[in-house]
């Protein structure tokens, strides 16, 4: 099972995302989409996020994660039999922060998770 693509890297708690992956030829059977561990390891028992028979998935993230994390990883497994899975994903971040804007008259909006904090900062400079 291979990994071709995420919806996206950058996650809050209960979004949902799509994993697109191509699976082996001529195997018909139920996919699973685990989550990792925050350190990107994976359990016995993964948290499973979404089933489905054939490629994308959509997926949801648990929403119950709290404060901004990274290093979390999805993985694709043949429910039927657990030897058949995909390597982990890139990592993903969860609750993650995302906003890059270089100053606010550049870019004016920006998002931001529920319950998380972000810092700005503001350089003053002379117009005259």
């Amino acid at each position: 099972i291979t990994i071709n693509s995420l919806s996206s890297t950058n996650f809050c708690s209960g979004q949902t995302g799509t994993i697109n992956f191509t699976p082996p030829a001529g195997l018909s059977t139920t996919y699973a989409i685990q989550l990792s561990y925050s350190d990107g390891t994976f359990s016995t028992n993964p948290t499973v996020l979404g089933t489905g028979s054939s490629s994308p998935i959509t997926f949801t993230l648990p929403s119950s994660n709290s404060g901004t994390t990274s290093n979390y990883k999805l993985r694709v497994v043949d429910t039927q039999n657990s030897t058949q899975l995909s390597s982990p994903s890139a990592v993903i971040y969860f609750n993650a922060l995302t906003a890059t804007a270089q100053s606010v008259t550049e870019s004016p909006y920006a998002s931001i998770c529920q319950g998380s904090s972000i810092k700005i900062y503001s350089k003053l400079e002379d117009s005259g």
